[in-house]
């Protein structure tokens, strides 16, 4: 995307809610292991100016950190994520879109970046949980990339929200 002025000169930001999936099935495969990994190496990349947020979830999504330019704050609380219960990634991407749409920032990008196996269980639809989330994202100028955490990841709901918001999904291993 072309970068965005917002009248004063200021350089585009970006304001990003991480996403992860701290459910039991991250376990298998060394999945949460690889997902910290990523989030340490994306928050790592942010410029001074970028704000991030975490969320993680299982059966619920439970906010870590409320958006902030303190990344290192944030990267202090990736290790404390430790992996159980069940899959209900449809309420962490809730969280998320419901903290970006609140900000009153006029200029930069605003995203949400999904870690997670792409298991659902209790296994819900796309269009009965996901549809909705998607046209709140597009409705509010929110992409989200999703990231398949490891191996043997089901690629169907991450790739959906990603493509149907202007992301795209990828594979970390």
């Amino acid at each position: 995307k072309p970068p965005i002025d917002s009248g004063e000169g200021d350089s585009t930001s970006i304001d990003v809610v991480f996403v992860i999936d701290a459910s039991g099935s991250m376990r298998s495969y060394s999945r949460l292991t690889t997902a910290k990994e990523a989030l340490h190496t994306f928050i790592g990349a942010l410029s001074e100016s970028d704000r991030a947020a975490l969320i993680k979830f299982n059966t619920s999504a439970t906010i870590l950190s409320n958006l902030t330019t303190d990344k290192v704050s944030v990267d202090s609380l990736v290790d404390s994520i430790y992996a159980g219960g069940d899959t209900s990634m449809y309420t962490g991407f809730s969280e998320a879109l419901n903290m970006l749409s609140k900000t009153e920032e006029t200029y930069g990008y605003k995203m949400i970046i999904i870690l997670s196996d792409g298991s659902d269980v209790p296994s819900t639809s796309y269009d009965s949980k996901y549809a909705p989330l998607v046209q709140q994202a597009n409705d509010n100028n929110i992409v989200v990339y999703t990231i398949g955490a490891g191996t043997s990841v089901d690629t169907s709901i991450l790739t959906k929200i990603a493509t149907n918001t202007g992301g795209s999904y990828y594979n970390a291993t």
